[in-house]
């Protein structure tokens, strides 16, 4: 087993990362679907961030906002609600996220893949938090606006979720 890190930034390569049959759309068993699978001429990308760390185990961090025009939002909106999201979506802490929550998966041992939207300015905003044994490796504020997170959400080293499993209570 070899430490291995990738970051990145440039969205030309987003396609190739997290397009249909992109790098990292596939992972934890599951098809990253919320995330969309390219990038249009209608996206207005703000920001764009992905990253993959595994020291031991995987954390996977992405990070997508974009605005777009009336008729791309709208077919967007249709199309992240009709993903079948988790029910229960509250985890680490998580008490409520900060814009509407249109599509979500939320797993207890992997973490968070969410879409939110900001409707005043047509904005998405894409994120993914993924990780094993109950903390992420990566320090997503780092690189995450704040807004941009789930309020009270907690996944770094000793938070309670983990400290709670590792203390046989689960």
């Amino acid at each position: 087993m070899y430490d291995s890190k990738e970051t990145i930034n440039d969205i030309r390569m987003y396609e190739e990362i997290l397009g249909h049959d992109g790098k990292y759309k596939y992972h934890f068993n599951r098809y990253k679907d919320i995330f969309s699978d390219e990038i249009t001429d209608s996206m207005k990308v703000e920001k764009f961030c992905y990253i993959y760390y595994n020291p031991w185990d995987a954390s996977y961090l992405g990070y997508l906002v974009y605005t777009c025009d009336d008729e791309s939002y709208r077919k967007e909106y249709e199309r992240l609600k009709n993903i079948k999201s988790s029910d229960n979506y509250l985890i680490y802490g998580a008490k409520e996220f900060p814009y509407e929550l249109y599509a979500v998966y939320a797993d207890p041992y992997y973490g968070y893949i969410y879409a939110m939207t900001n409707p005043e300015r047509n904005q998405f905003i894409y994120v993914e938090l993924q990780f094993y044994n109950y903390f992420s490796e990566i320090d997503n504020e780092k690189f995450i606006d704040k807004e941009h997170l789930p309020l009270g959400f907690d996944a770094k080293w000793h938070n309670k979720i983990q400290k709670e499993f590792l203390e046989g209570s689960w």
